[in-house]
């Protein structure tokens, strides 16, 4: 994984995991970098220590983000199963159809799903794929 992407990543996991603590006031800088870089450490040791453990971390969390989203849109399915459209009517109001906006928004979906890059990059490490 790129360097920027998981000083960002380990930043942003930080910041959500020390909010709920100083709901009220802004969050500590150094206690959001802290457990930025604990973290990283941690995920670089699980990582050295073992590769099918950290695969099986992974795992785990790859399920709970899927079963979030399946809360998710089963929730909107109810609310919109109830009559519940307002929101539809006027969903696209005050937006903007300049090709910058577009453009940048087609940026940042593609460095959302960035992740197929990298399938380059873990391919190579893979030395009995039956394994």
């Amino acid at each position: 994984m790129k360097p920027a992407s998981m000083a960002i990543i380990s930043l942003t996991t930080a910041e959500y995991l020390v909010k709920p603590f100083f709901s009220h006031c802004p969050t500590p800088d150094i206690t959001v970098k802290l457990i930025a870089a604990f973290t990283l450490c941690t995920i670089t040791y699980i990582n050295c220590y073992s590769v099918k453990m950290a695969t099986s971390i992974q795992n785990i969390f790859t399920a709970a983000k899927l079963f979030v989203i399946l809360i998710i849109v089963v929730g909107g399915a109810q609310k919109f199963l109830q009559g519940n459209t307002q929101y539809l009517e006027t969903g696209f109001e005050s937006s903007t159809s300049s090709f910058s906006d577009i453009a940048t928004a087609f940026y940042n979906g593609l460095w959302a799903y960035d992740g197929w890059n990298n399938l380059n990059y873990v391919t190579e490490e893979i030395v009995n794929p039956s394994v």
